[in-house]
């Protein structure tokens, strides 16, 4: 007996020879499709037709298999064993697990594996009351293939297996699927999917949904982001040039030019820059809004602070002034460059104290920035102002007990009040000799780096094609705009995005999506009007007190109307019209 599952397979070779009466006295195989072998098989055992037979030459003889490594050959010759058919089977090429024989247990027989590789016989497992022949096979063994374990199991049920065998021969058909090959046998895993019991919650059972939310996305089951689409602010055919402006996102184009214009000016002005009239090295070219220095430098390390800072809480100034009793007082401020002019009133505090007649005690500088007493106090600087302001407090922190201290603005501090003043009136005069060197800060020149990307970004979504009602409702980018925006609930601000785009599920765009739509408005009932933006934010006449309630008018002459109205107003009107733009 050989053979096995060719995939799902049975496979009979003539291994051992079966009598059948008639014109077929003996059948060494079976060429035919797997049901006419097991229909014609289990006619043949119950019609008692089926016979099998042994040829004994001599008592000596053994019988003998070559399993040929296969699974399915060890199920039947289990089965074979299990109708009488011998008592001792010699076995070779038995089917092989991690090195040890399997699929040969039994209850009702015992297995001895011999070491030997030789072909001798064991003659002290006991008396040996049948023997049969079962020689080795000469033709290759003959495939039945797309036979399904159900269908073998079924026919050993029919021909009268016990229900204990085969249930364990269905448990070895369906663990594996067994190719045969002719003398080698190829395993392949294919384990079913066990069914999933759905889990309970305070005996509630959990039912299985169709979308799931995943860090912020809602995910459908396969794992496609089209709900996620459709339930956020914007549908998936809004145009991004439009998102962008809404959102205040800068264009990469402008973004990337903005980063990179920065780069070159700080590797400029750390001389680690070759400019060059082409290539990237260019970016600095013929370009006059950008200043010829700036405040920075390499960033420079202070390891000790030989000088105070002190902030105080706004309560501590209604009781007395912080500081030492007794100090020598300066109040400072800067309204020119903020936080650059703080810095180098502070500076100039210092540089009055070198040339006047004290020579010690304590030193009181208040000043209402507190981002520029901070940054003196940093240990690390990548400004020359504060570098310089800070030289300065080291060489006369070893003569005076020096304190910066924080003064709030605004509070009808008498010295703070005469020091704002003095400061506004020298916003209007030439800056003195000694003071032409000084550069501008870096992060000034930062921020007008990226008003000029906003600008550029502006012009080039005013001369966009794109984006017809956008262009109308939100022309230019609006930083308080989006903040308003983005500060409504999820559903007011997807409303408002949708309407004041276009792309919301209304009239021809919802018909080109293959969404329902209306023919005419369901508001005024007019069948020559068609849903669109225009209709609903300017003309519709059955809006008209809801539209003066919320947006100020009863009608608006085009959709640039919309562009002074708050986004708040906007979302209030959409929900009181009892449209459903989703």
């Amino acid at each position: 007996m050989g053979g096995g599952l060719g995939g799902s397979g049975f496979n009979i070779s003539g291994a051992r020879r079966l009598r059948l009466p008639g014109e077929r006295p003996e059948l060494d195989g079976y060429n035919s499709d797997a049901s006419s072998l097991t229909r014609d098989l289990s006619k043949l055992w119950q019609a008692g037709d089926l016979e099998v037979t042994s040829d004994l030459a001599s008592e000596d003889e053994d019988a003998n298999i070559n399993l040929h490594h296969c699974k399915a050959a060890s199920a039947a010759l289990i089965l074979r064993l299990a109708g009488g058919g011998a008592d001792v089977v010699l076995i070779q090429e038995p089917w092989m697990v991690s090195g040890k024989v399997s699929g040969l247990g039994s209850p009702d027989h015992k297995l001895f594996v011999a070491n030997t590789q030789g072909r001798d016989r064991s003659q002290n497992h006991g008396e040996f009351q049948k023997w049969l022949s079962y020689p080795r096979p000469v033709k290759p063994p003959i495939s039945f293939n797309n036979v399904f374990p159900e269908a073998i199991t079924g026919a050993l049920t029919g021909l009268g297996v016990e229900g204990r065998l085969v249930r364990l021969i269905k448990q070895l058909l369906t663990s594996r699927a067994v190719t045969s090959t002719l003398g080698s046998s190829t395993l392949t895993r294919r384990y079913k999917i066990p069914t999933l019991v759905p889990p309970k919650l305070k005996n509630s059972t959990l039912t299985v949904s169709e979308s799931a939310r995943y860090l912020g996305l809602v995910l459908d089951r396969k794992l496609n982001w089209k709900l996620n689409i459709q339930k956020r602010c914007a549908l998936n055919t809004t145009p991004g040039e439009a998102l962008d402006t809404i959102l205040n996102i800068t264009p990469i184009q402008q973004l990337s030019e903005e980063i990179s214009t920065l780069s070159a000016i700080r590797l400029r002005d750390t001389n680690l820059w070759n400019e060059h009239p082409s290539g990237h090295s260019s970016i600095l070219l013929n370009k006059n809004n950008i200043p010829p220095k700036t405040d920075y430098c390499m960033p420079i390390e202070h390891i000790t602070t030989p000088f105070h800072t002190l902030i105080p809480r706004r309560e501590e100034w209604a009781v007395k002034p912080p500081g030492k009793p007794g100090s020598l007082t300066f109040y400072t401020d800067g309204s020119k460059l903020k936080n650059q002019a703080e810095i180098l009133a502070i500076k100039e505090a210092i540089d009055i104290l070198k040339i006047s007649n004290v020579t010690s005690g304590s030193i009181n500088i208040y000043s209402d920035s507190q981002a520029a007493i901070k940054s003196i106090a940093a240990t690390t600087t990548n400004s020359i102002s504060v570098s310089k302001c800070r030289k300065s407090l080291h060489e006369m922190a070893g003569h005076f007990d020096i304190c910066l201290i924080w003064v709030p603005g605004h509070q009808d501090i008498p010295g703070n009040c005469i020091a704002d003043e003095l400061a506004r009136n020298g916003t209007t005069n030439f800056l003195l000799p000694d003071k032409e060197d000084t550069s501008m800060p870096l992060a000034t020149c930062k921020l007008m780096l990226h008003n000029q990307s906003i600008h550029k970004s502006t012009l080039r979504w005013q001369a966009s094609l794109v984006g017809r009602v956008a262009r109308q409702t939100w022309p230019k980018i609006d930083k308080a705009r989006t903040d308003a925006l983005c500060n409504l609930s999820r559903r007011d601000c997807s409303l408002v995005v949708r309407s004041m785009t276009g792309h919301w599920l209304i009239g021809t765009h919802a018909h080109r999506l293959n969404f329902p739509y209306n023919d005419f408005c369901r508001s005024c009932r007019d069948e020559e009007e068609e849903e669109s933006p225009e209709h609903f934010f300017c003309s519709c006449p059955a809006l008209s007190n809801r539209r003066l309630r919320t947006l100020g008018k009863p009608f608006l002459d085009d959709l640039s109307g919309l562009s002074a109205i708050p986004p708040r107003k906007i979302a209030l009107f959409i929900q009181s019209s009892n449209w459903t733009p989703f």
